[in-house]
């Protein structure tokens, strides 16, 4: 019987250099990075010339009713679309893209004989901001 035939004398199988789930979670959390911050300006911007084009500060905010504060967005909204639908896109696609790339990190942890690096990055950039923005829509729902 010759040592290759023989299983005792098998070689173990070799360690990959990369894991696909991990990579994958780590460029969705940059993903996600990108959005919030896309989000966040575009909300800026749109917040910002709400108050040019009105003449208010942010101390008028207090006076105004609901009702006139939802007037003047959807005014905004209609006049300037691109801006609200980039807001509104980049801010709903954020939380499933999260929530994709916590399950990936998990599941690259999981891998036995494959890296963790980019499951551990992946999982660093993807739950804080997950369990942000869950504890923000909770505080949303209950106030």
């Amino acid at each position: 019987m010759e040592p290759s035939d023989n299983p005792v004398y098998a070689t173990e199988p070799a360690r990959r250099l990369t894991n696909g789930f991990g990579l994958t979670s780590m460029l969705l959390g940059l993903l996600n990075i990108a959005l919030i911050l896309i989000m966040l300006v575009f909300a800026m911007k749109m917040v910002s010339d709400v108050n040019a084009a009105n003449g208010i500060t942010f101390a008028d905010y207090e006076v105004l009713g609901d009702e006139e504060v939802g007037q003047m967005f959807s005014e905004y909204g209609e006049s300037e679309p691109v801006v609200a639908m980039a807001a509104g896109l980049a801010g709903c696609l954020s939380v499933p893209v999260m929530l994709i790339g916590s399950i990936l990190g998990c599941i690259g942890l999981m891998q036995s004989n494959a890296p963790k690096m980019g499951s551990i990055l992946g999982l660093i950039f993807n739950l804080p901001l997950l369990l942000f923005c869950g504890c923000s829509m909770l505080l949303g729902a209950v106030l």
